[in-house]
């Protein structure tokens, strides 16, 4: 329920006066994050199901990606909490492209056709790199989870402010942790692609 007097400044001779923008065609939130994240994890599988004579680093890359997206779409349905009912549409085509671009064309080529051979880390190194990723994975889910808690019920205007060790040492430990995959993703992967979308990414 909004007060008269917020709209003082757009009221003459008692008429009140609104301008409307056309935003263009509108998509719902969560269905635009499920529009956007879908590709890449089928094409991960497809890659996965149809190459079985795939080295095993390059069996890891696919891997990362299907978790990461999965996640993604994971907390699309339970975790996130939507400011605002809808998106552009021509905004949802321009992200799906670029995740499109990025996961289902560029890196499958590079991967598959271009770089026929990946130099293998050592195992310690491999090892480590893959971990690093799982954990930037769970800090990032763990940080939208603390973000999400701080909502009053589904209300996107009332929140506290997040407390914790995370929260009190990083500005945005949420976006730390995104920026943690994808470098762990682009050392492992050793593909031009990884470190472009890293660098997008920042």
């Amino acid at each position: 329920e909004e007060t008269y007097s917020k709209y003082a400044s757009h009221v003459k001779d008692d008429v009140l006066t609104l301008r409307l923008k056309n935003l263009g065609t509108q998509i719902d939130y969560r269905t635009f994050f499920y529009i956007e994240y879908a590709l890449p994890p089928i094409v991960a599988i497809i890659v996965l199901t149809y190459y079985r004579l795939l080295s095993f680093q390059k069996i890891v890359i696919f891997t990362m990606v299907l978790i990461h997206f999965a996640k993604r779409l994971y907390e699309s349905k339970f975790v996130h909490i939507f400011s605002r009912p809808s998106a552009p549409l021509r905004v949802v085509i321009k992200n799906t492209l670029g995740y499109g671009i990025t996961f289902c064309i560029l890196l499958p080529v590079e991967v598959l056709l271009i770089r026929t051979r990946i130099y293998h880390w050592g195992p310690v190194t491999f090892t480590f790199l893959f971990l690093g990723f799982l954990l930037a994975e769970l800090g990032n889910l763990h940080c939208h989870l603390v973000l999400r808690s701080l909502r009053n019920g589904k209300s996107s205007k009332t929140r506290a402010i997040p407390k914790g060790p995370l929260f009190d040492s990083l500005i945005s430990p949420n976006y730390f942790f995104e920026i943690l995959v994808w470098v762990t993703f682009a050392l492992l992967s050793k593909t031009i692609t990884g470190w472009l979308f890293t660098a997008m990414s920042v």
